[in-house]
């Protein structure tokens, strides 16, 4: 068996995809991450763009979707805005990132056209807020960056 056929026979087969909703607002070249603790999937940054004129815009929003049904079975999946002001500090896209137990921590990428983002930011899944984490100096190429740090 070829790994084609592995895939489109085998491995495949166990998966079934739901269609679960639209994300409210529009991004590419975003993150995504699971965080264990609130068993929630969240949707950071990203680039926004305007088809009228073609505008790209480089946003900082979250959107988050809850999987946790312990509290009702009947859970309807749908994407979710979070609190006024559950934002990351900074709009980025082509960024990277990790979850751990209480935060989702975002790294690098760019804010802009030629523009490095070269910051750390800590997002806390529980009171959905988000710092910046201050260094003296962060590595040369910490934009686009491709691998995690941890």
């Amino acid at each position: 068996m070829n790994l084609l056929n592995f895939i489109k026979d085998g491995f495949y087969k166990t998966f079934v995809v739901e269609h679960v909703g639209e994300i409210l607002q529009q991004r590419y070249f975003h993150s995504c991450f699971f965080n264990q603790a609130t068993k929630k999937v969240y949707i950071m940054g990203g680039i926004e763009i305007r088809e009228a004129n073609n505008e790209m815009k480089w946003i900082n929003s979250v959107e988050y979707m809850n999987f946790d049904r312990s509290k009702n079975k009947d859970m309807t999946y749908r994407w979710i805005a979070g609190k006024p002001n559950s934002h990351l500090t900074y709009g980025r896209s082509n960024f990277n990132g990790f979850s751990t137990k209480e935060f989702i921590y975002v790294y690098g990428g760019v804010s802009g056209v030629e523009k490095p983002e070269n910051t750390i930011e800590r997002y806390n899944c529980k009171k959905s807020i988000s710092e910046v984490i201050n260094f003296e100096k962060l590595p040369l190429g910490f934009a686009w960056p491709s691998y995690g740090i941890c």
